[in-house]
């Protein structure tokens, strides 16, 4: 006596197949899984491609609910749907949300930290550090990761701060922690593509004076070019680190300037006139951070 795994039907002439499903049921989840495994497709593609944080969110959670429907569907009665299994991939991606996360609260953070920036009067740059600062009550917004909690930590306190001490500078805080281990995929990469596609990016934001976004994006091309360096036994791309010079003299960041140029001195070097270039500007940099404020 046959019985089916998935509606649970049994007769003496129930026929099953080898996933022991009857014949409806089989031409049905082949349909109904098809369509969850292009759903899944499409939503792994835009997490990982997607340069909106809220998008990127948004297909997080519908891929983890296609994943537990699957798994309360499917996997709990025993019948193998994909592989690996809805409860192995649901594990898998588990620390994606907190990645996306720290992106989507970095991004509006820095945002509103323009607009502060900007602000022509006290209350306009109070405004928009509220705006900033009520980004981590959000439900969205909470964390588990440990490097990640730890890292919105920091700029939640830095945010407070700036809203305390007007004379602080809107520039400036933690981000050493804020990204996880993970948000590079592989050695001269960041978010899948490699550190020279973001020359553009690099520029544009600099045109358009989005100095926080732009270092941001800066400090994730230099950890790329470091890490192919590493793997790769090759010199670092010196561009990136003179991009962060040229912003943290804008802003008047003397000690930062001399700290990203001592951070590119301490890595191998490509061949060209990067390495001297830099080397002078280390130390003019070096200089103007020993003149009396």
């Amino acid at each position: 006596m046959g019985t089916c795994r998935y509606c649970g039907r049994s007769g003496l002439f129930l026929k099953t197949n080898r996933s022991r499903l009857c014949s409806a049921c089989n031409r049905a989840l082949a349909v109904a899984v098809e369509n969850d495994k292009r759903i899944l497709d499409d939503c792994q593609r835009l997490i990982r491609q997607s340069k909106n944080p809220d998008t990127r969110l948004s297909r997080f959670h519908d891929m983890r609910r296609v994943l537990q429907r699957m798994q309360e569907q499917y996997e709990a009665k025993g019948i193998e749907v994909i592989s690996p299994a809805p409860s192995a991939l649901l594990t898998e991606i588990a620390g994606w949300r907190d990645r996306i996360v720290c992106d989507r609260v970095q991004a509006r953070v820095d945002k509103e930290l323009d607009k502060a920036a900007k602000a022509k009067t006290t209350k306009t740059r109070g405004k928009a550090l509220e705006a900033a600062l009520s980004f981590f009550d959000e439900d969205d917004s909470r964390a588990t990761e440990p490097t990640v909690v730890a890292g919105l930590h920091d700029m939640r306190t830095h945010v407070a701060a700036l809203i305390a001490d007007d004379s602080l500078p809107i520039y400036g805080y933690p981000r050493s922690r804020l990204m996880p281990e993970g948000s590079t995929s592989e050695p001269g990469t960041f978010r899948g593509r490699h550190y020279s596609e973001y020359v553009a990016q690099v520029e544009e934001l600099k045109r358009q004076d989005k100095l926080v976004q732009a270092e941001t994006l800066l400090l994730e091309l230099v950890a790329a070019t470091e890490a192919e360096s590493k793997a790769q036994g090759i010199g670092v791309a010196p561009a990136y680190y003179e991009h962060l010079a040229v912003i943290y003299r804008k802003q008047g960041r003397a000690a930062d300037e001399v700290a990203v140029l001592e951070r590119y001195e301490s890595q191998p070097k490509a061949p060209g006139v990067g390495p001297s270039r830099l080397a002078e500007r280390l130390e003019k940099a070096k200089t103007l951070l020993a003149r009396p404020a």
